[in-house]
């Protein structure tokens, strides 16, 4: 019965969060689209607007986050496991970072214009040429003191572990010394992974119409090496590592 009485609550909610959310986009799109028209191109100005815009789309969400881990400074690979949509919003809250993302996104409505006006690389994952272009970017990004993003399961997963890692970014950064700083995130309420043939809404309604959304990000110590396996290996380990010590904590099952 209660599940009944709290529905209708629940929906209002997430309606109410998805109207805010469209006009807190175009709060800071329009200004950002004007400056950048009449003062050229700024990469910052685009990294300042959007971490601003993450900050005020997470309270307006109810989503409460535990911080764990020192943020490093510089420009470094950001390497996360992949739960949701939602992870860059999270992550793009304590960090000024070029993410990457499928090429899908740039259809999204209001979604793919935003990330578009404040900077990603998109890739098509299955085309080498586009991968390449895609780690030839985030190269230029570091060399002029930018961090990246990326996610390189590919993919989203509600598994406790992550699954097989992409090797480009981490052959990318042995070869030109960039430090990667690994990224871990867990959702305590599991539903709140978008996985499988979930569609945006039905999920944005389930996750966003209850009051808190509970996360958990960590930042690990910045790790080089001239062996991108090895690197590979011992960033996908600290985040395994960090997973399971997030899903103790709740309760969740560790396989």
């Amino acid at each position: 019965m209660a599940f009944y009485e709290s529905a209708p609550m629940n929906f209002l909610r997430a309606t109410f969060r998805l109207v805010s959310i469209v006009f807190v986009t175009a709060w800071f799109l329009i200004p950002l689209i004007i400056a950048q028209w009449l003062k050229g191109y700024s990469a910052d100005r685009a990294l300042q607007t959007r971490l601003r815009a993450a900050r005020l789309v997470l309270k307006l969400l109810g989503v409460k986050i535990t911080l764990a881990g020192q943020l490093p400074q510089g420009a470094f690979v950001f390497i996360g496991n992949h739960r949701s949509y939602f992870d860059p919003v999270v992550a793009l809250k304590f960090i000024k970072a070029f993410p990457v993302a499928k090429a899908e996104v740039q259809s999204w409505p209001l979604i793919g214009f935003a990330v578009k006006a404040t900077g990603v690389l998109f890739v098509k994952r299955e085309n080498k040429q586009s991968r390449k272009n895609a780690l030839d970017g985030l190269t230029e990004f570091i060399k002029t003191g930018h961090s990246v993003l990326v996610y390189p399961e590919g993919t989203t997963t509600d598994l406790p572990k992550t699954v097989e890692f992409r090797r480009g970014a981490f052959q990318m950064a042995s070869r030109g010394g960039f430090g990667i700083v690994p990224m871990a995130i867990e959702y305590k309420n599991p539903a709140d992974a978008w996985i499988g043939d979930d569609t945006f809404i039905p999920h944005f309604f389930r996750c966003f119409g209850k009051p808190v959304t509970e996360v958990k990000i960590a930042f690990g110590p910045a790790l080089y090496g001239e062996d991108g396996e090895k690197l590979l290996r011992e960033v996908q380990f600290w985040i395994d590592s960090k997973l399971a010590e997030f899903r103790r904590e709740w309760n969740l099952p560790l396989s």
